[in-house]
Protein backbone atom coordinates (compact mmCIF):
# COMPACT_ATOMS: atom_id res chain seq x y z
CA UNK A 1 0.00 0.00 0.00
CA UNK A 2 0.88 3.45 -0.78
CA UNK A 3 3.54 4.88 1.94
CA UNK A 4 2.09 7.57 4.41
CA UNK A 5 3.65 10.65 3.39
CA UNK A 6 2.23 9.87 -0.17
CA UNK A 7 -1.29 9.33 1.52
CA UNK A 8 -1.45 12.52 3.23
CA UNK A 9 -0.28 14.53 0.07
CA UNK A 10 -2.49 13.15 -2.06
CA UNK A 11 -5.50 14.05 0.32
CA UNK A 12 -4.13 17.37 0.82
CA UNK A 13 -3.74 17.91 -3.23
CA UNK A 14 -7.26 16.91 -3.38
CA UNK A 15 -8.16 19.91 -1.34
CA UNK A 16 -6.93 22.30 -3.85
CA UNK A 17 -9.71 23.78 -6.58
CA UNK A 18 -8.33 24.31 -9.38
CA UNK A 19 -10.53 26.65 -11.05
CA UNK A 20 -11.21 28.78 -7.44
CA UNK A 21 -9.42 31.92 -8.55
CA UNK A 22 -11.73 31.85 -11.78
CA UNK A 23 -14.90 30.05 -9.65
CA UNK A 24 -14.74 32.36 -6.65
CA UNK A 25 -14.10 36.10 -8.47
CA UNK A 26 -17.24 37.55 -7.75
CA UNK A 27 -17.77 35.91 -4.07
CA UNK A 28 -13.92 37.50 -3.76
CA UNK A 29 -15.16 40.27 -4.42
CA UNK A 30 -17.93 40.75 -2.05
CA UNK A 31 -15.50 39.15 0.72
CA UNK A 32 -12.85 41.87 -0.38
CA UNK A 33 -14.92 44.50 -0.19
CA UNK A 34 -16.78 43.37 3.17
CA UNK A 35 -13.10 43.48 4.90
CA UNK A 36 -12.02 46.54 3.88
CA UNK A 37 -15.42 48.42 4.51
CA UNK A 38 -14.71 46.78 8.37
CA UNK A 39 -11.09 48.27 8.58
CA UNK A 40 -9.45 51.60 8.92
CA UNK A 41 -7.49 52.95 5.96
CA UNK A 42 -3.54 52.28 6.61
CA UNK A 43 -4.37 49.58 9.86
CA UNK A 44 -2.29 46.31 9.61
CA UNK A 45 -4.12 43.38 8.95
CA UNK A 46 -3.09 39.16 9.91
CA UNK A 47 -5.31 36.62 7.62
CA UNK A 48 -5.33 33.22 9.00
CA UNK A 49 -5.52 30.73 6.77
CA UNK A 50 -4.35 32.13 3.88
CA UNK A 51 -3.70 29.48 1.82
CA UNK A 52 -4.05 30.17 -1.98
CA UNK A 53 -6.17 33.59 -1.17
CA UNK A 54 -8.42 32.46 -3.70
CA UNK A 55 -11.21 34.24 -1.50
CA UNK A 56 -9.32 37.33 -0.94
CA UNK A 57 -8.00 39.95 -3.41
CA UNK A 58 -4.41 40.64 -1.85
CA UNK A 59 -3.97 42.93 -4.52
CA UNK A 60 -6.61 45.31 -3.80
CA UNK A 61 -5.96 44.73 0.18
CA UNK A 62 -2.29 45.87 -0.24
CA UNK A 63 -3.40 48.94 -1.34
CA UNK A 64 -5.79 49.64 1.35
CA UNK A 65 -3.63 48.18 4.45
CA UNK A 66 -0.35 49.63 5.51
CA UNK A 67 1.18 45.91 5.84
CA UNK A 68 -0.75 42.32 5.76
CA UNK A 69 0.40 39.46 7.30
CA UNK A 70 -0.48 35.74 6.09
CA UNK A 71 -0.97 32.42 8.24
CA UNK A 72 -0.48 29.17 6.98
CA UNK A 73 0.40 25.74 7.02
CA UNK A 74 1.35 26.05 3.59
CA UNK A 75 3.82 28.17 2.88
CA UNK A 76 3.99 27.29 -0.86
CA UNK A 77 0.24 27.68 -0.98
CA UNK A 78 0.89 31.23 -0.17
CA UNK A 79 3.98 31.74 -2.33
CA UNK A 80 1.82 30.94 -5.19
CA UNK A 81 -0.70 33.38 -3.72
CA UNK A 82 2.29 36.16 -4.13
CA UNK A 83 2.76 35.31 -7.43
CA UNK A 84 -0.56 35.40 -8.36
CA UNK A 85 -1.79 38.97 -7.52
CA UNK A 86 1.45 40.12 -8.28
CA UNK A 87 3.20 41.05 -4.95
CA UNK A 88 5.52 38.29 -5.09
CA UNK A 89 8.93 40.22 -2.88
CA UNK A 90 6.49 43.16 -1.48
CA UNK A 91 7.58 44.88 1.48
CA UNK A 92 3.68 45.10 2.75
CA UNK A 93 3.47 41.42 2.54
CA UNK A 94 4.72 39.23 5.23
CA UNK A 95 3.78 34.89 5.06
CA UNK A 96 4.26 33.05 8.26
CA UNK A 97 4.10 28.57 8.14
CA UNK A 98 2.49 28.21 11.39
CA UNK A 99 0.70 25.64 13.16
CA UNK A 100 -2.66 25.91 14.59
CA UNK A 101 -3.74 22.65 15.96
CA UNK A 102 -0.58 21.28 17.46
CA UNK A 103 -1.21 18.20 15.27
CA UNK A 104 1.89 17.67 13.23
CA UNK A 105 2.66 15.05 9.93
CA UNK A 106 4.48 12.81 11.88
CA UNK A 107 1.12 12.37 13.87
CA UNK A 108 -0.26 12.12 10.68
CA UNK A 109 1.57 9.26 9.29
CA UNK A 110 1.19 7.58 12.76
CA UNK A 111 -2.23 6.96 12.21
CA UNK A 112 -2.41 6.75 8.22
CA UNK A 113 0.32 3.92 9.16
CA UNK A 114 -1.50 1.87 12.16
CA UNK A 115 -5.24 2.13 9.56
CA UNK A 116 -3.19 0.73 6.68
CA UNK A 117 -0.73 -1.64 8.47
CA UNK A 118 -4.54 -3.53 9.80
CA UNK A 119 -5.95 -3.00 6.45
CA UNK A 120 -3.02 -5.16 5.03
CA UNK A 121 -3.41 -7.36 8.22
CA UNK A 122 -6.71 -8.55 7.75
CA UNK A 123 -7.13 -8.53 3.72
CA UNK A 124 -9.98 -10.07 2.70
CA UNK A 125 -11.43 -10.62 6.37
CA UNK A 126 -11.47 -7.06 7.07
CA UNK A 127 -14.14 -5.72 9.28
CA UNK A 128 -13.79 -1.63 10.21
CA UNK A 129 -14.98 -2.26 13.87
CA UNK A 130 -11.93 -4.44 14.50
CA UNK A 131 -9.84 -1.32 14.02
CA UNK A 132 -11.98 1.44 15.54
CA UNK A 133 -10.40 0.91 19.27
CA UNK A 134 -6.84 1.09 17.62
CA UNK A 135 -7.51 4.20 15.27
CA UNK A 136 -9.66 5.74 18.45
CA UNK A 137 -6.45 4.89 21.06
CA UNK A 138 -4.28 6.55 18.67
CA UNK A 139 -6.45 9.28 18.01
CA UNK A 140 -6.36 9.98 22.01
CA UNK A 141 -2.88 9.84 22.37
CA UNK A 142 -2.48 12.79 19.40
CA UNK A 143 -5.39 14.74 20.74
CA UNK A 144 -3.86 14.69 24.39
CA UNK A 145 -0.48 15.85 23.24
CA UNK A 146 -2.46 18.58 21.73
CA UNK A 147 -4.14 19.79 24.66
CA UNK A 148 -1.11 21.46 25.77
CA UNK A 149 -1.06 23.46 22.82
CA UNK A 150 -2.15 26.90 22.20
CA UNK A 151 -0.83 28.66 18.77
CA UNK A 152 0.93 31.89 19.45
CA UNK A 153 0.77 34.57 16.48
CA UNK A 154 1.90 37.11 19.09
CA UNK A 155 0.32 39.79 21.01
CA UNK A 156 -1.92 42.94 19.98
CA UNK A 157 0.27 42.83 16.58
CA UNK A 158 -2.53 43.29 14.26
CA UNK A 159 -5.21 46.14 14.11
CA UNK A 160 -7.37 43.88 12.43
CA UNK A 161 -7.76 39.86 12.38
CA UNK A 162 -9.30 37.87 9.63
CA UNK A 163 -10.01 34.03 9.73
CA UNK A 164 -12.29 32.97 6.57
CA UNK A 165 -13.09 29.02 6.30
CA UNK A 166 -10.37 27.89 8.29
CA UNK A 167 -12.21 26.32 11.18
CA UNK A 168 -13.79 23.36 9.08
CA UNK A 169 -10.06 22.72 7.88
CA UNK A 170 -8.25 23.03 11.65
CA UNK A 171 -9.76 19.28 12.65
CA UNK A 172 -11.03 17.46 9.39
CA UNK A 173 -8.06 15.65 8.13
CA UNK A 174 -8.00 12.51 10.82
CA UNK A 175 -11.64 11.71 9.67
CA UNK A 176 -10.98 12.10 5.95
CA UNK A 177 -7.81 9.74 6.57
CA UNK A 178 -9.89 7.75 8.12
CA UNK A 179 -13.02 7.55 5.44
CA UNK A 180 -10.64 7.98 2.16
CA UNK A 181 -8.74 4.46 3.41
CA UNK A 182 -12.05 2.35 4.34
CA UNK A 183 -13.27 3.59 0.78
CA UNK A 184 -10.71 1.38 -0.60
CA UNK A 185 -12.00 -1.68 0.64
CA UNK A 186 -15.50 -0.39 0.74
CA UNK A 187 -16.09 -0.01 3.59
CA UNK A 188 -17.58 2.70 6.16
CA UNK A 189 -17.61 3.58 9.75
CA UNK A 190 -18.65 6.33 11.61
CA UNK A 191 -17.24 6.10 15.14
CA UNK A 192 -14.00 7.37 14.44
CA UNK A 193 -15.44 10.85 12.99
CA UNK A 194 -17.48 11.08 15.79
CA UNK A 195 -14.64 11.08 17.92
CA UNK A 196 -12.84 13.35 15.58
CA UNK A 197 -15.90 15.69 15.84
CA UNK A 198 -15.51 15.21 19.78
CA UNK A 199 -12.07 17.46 19.64
CA UNK A 200 -13.70 20.31 17.75
CA UNK A 201 -15.22 22.49 20.39
CA UNK A 202 -11.01 22.52 22.01
CA UNK A 203 -9.16 22.70 18.91
CA UNK A 204 -11.59 25.68 17.63
CA UNK A 205 -11.76 28.03 21.14
CA UNK A 206 -7.97 27.09 21.00
CA UNK A 207 -7.35 28.69 17.91
CA UNK A 208 -9.97 31.52 18.57
CA UNK A 209 -7.95 32.81 21.05
CA UNK A 210 -4.78 33.18 19.72
CA UNK A 211 -6.39 34.89 17.34
CA UNK A 212 -7.72 37.45 19.13
CA UNK A 213 -4.34 37.70 21.36
CA UNK A 214 -2.89 38.82 18.61
CA UNK A 215 -5.15 41.38 17.59
CA UNK A 216 -6.09 44.40 19.41
CA UNK A 217 -8.82 46.07 17.19
CA UNK A 218 -11.14 44.01 15.34
CA UNK A 219 -11.89 40.43 14.14
CA UNK A 220 -13.17 39.35 11.69
CA UNK A 221 -14.48 35.69 11.77
CA UNK A 222 -16.00 33.95 8.66
CA UNK A 223 -17.40 30.31 8.64
CA UNK A 224 -19.84 27.55 6.41
CA UNK A 225 -23.13 28.20 8.30
CA UNK A 226 -24.47 25.73 6.01
CA UNK A 227 -24.35 23.36 2.34
CA UNK A 228 -26.42 23.35 -0.19
CA UNK A 229 -26.36 19.94 -0.83
CA UNK A 230 -26.22 18.94 2.74
CA UNK A 231 -28.50 18.51 5.68
CA UNK A 232 -27.01 20.24 9.49
CA UNK A 233 -24.15 21.82 9.87
CA UNK A 234 -20.39 21.91 9.44
CA UNK A 235 -18.64 20.47 11.77
CA UNK A 236 -15.75 22.96 12.89
CA UNK A 237 -17.30 25.54 11.72
CA UNK A 238 -20.24 25.35 13.88
CA UNK A 239 -18.00 25.36 16.88
CA UNK A 240 -15.71 27.91 15.79
CA UNK A 241 -19.14 30.34 15.43
CA UNK A 242 -20.42 29.19 19.24
CA UNK A 243 -17.21 30.26 20.81
CA UNK A 244 -16.92 33.71 19.03
CA UNK A 245 -20.71 34.20 20.55
CA UNK A 246 -19.84 32.30 23.70
CA UNK A 247 -16.83 35.26 23.87
CA UNK A 248 -19.04 38.16 23.30
CA UNK A 249 -21.47 36.71 25.41
CA UNK A 250 -19.05 37.09 28.05
CA UNK A 251 -17.18 40.53 27.43
CA UNK A 252 -14.82 39.28 25.32
CA UNK A 253 -15.87 40.54 22.21
CA UNK A 254 -18.47 43.41 20.92
CA UNK A 255 -19.94 41.69 18.00
CA UNK A 256 -20.55 44.73 15.38
CA UNK A 257 -22.17 43.28 12.38
CA UNK A 258 -22.91 40.04 10.27
CA UNK A 259 -23.15 38.71 6.82
CA UNK A 260 -24.56 35.67 4.84
CA UNK A 261 -22.45 35.30 1.74
CA UNK A 262 -23.13 32.46 -0.76
CA UNK A 263 -19.57 30.97 -1.24
CA UNK A 264 -19.75 28.67 -4.97
CA UNK A 265 -16.63 26.38 -3.46
CA UNK A 266 -16.91 24.13 -6.39
CA UNK A 267 -18.86 22.65 -9.46
CA UNK A 268 -20.71 20.16 -6.65
CA UNK A 269 -21.16 22.35 -3.27
CA UNK A 270 -21.98 25.66 -2.32
CA UNK A 271 -22.01 27.31 1.42
CA UNK A 272 -23.53 29.58 2.90
CA UNK A 273 -20.92 31.52 4.45
CA UNK A 274 -21.50 33.47 8.00
CA UNK A 275 -18.88 36.65 8.46
CA UNK A 276 -19.08 37.76 11.73
CA UNK A 277 -17.10 41.55 12.65
CA UNK A 278 -16.22 41.82 16.48
CA UNK A 279 -14.26 44.57 18.23
CA UNK A 280 -11.57 43.12 21.41
CA UNK A 281 -12.84 44.22 24.47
Amino acid sequence: MTNAREILTELRRSQIIPDAYTRWETYRDSVTEHIISQSPAGSRIAVFGAGRSADLDLAVMSGYFENIALFDRDIEAMDEALQHYGLSGSSRIQIYQSDFTGIDDADYYEYINLITGELSRMKYDFNPEDIVPAAIGELDRIYANAHTYTPDFGEDRFDVAVALGVHSQLNNMPAWIWTALLELVRAQNIKVPIRVAAENDAITSRFNKAVLRAAHGRVIIGCERSSFDTIGAVEGALQGMNDIRKRAREGELNLVSSRTLTWPFSDRKSYQMEILTADVL
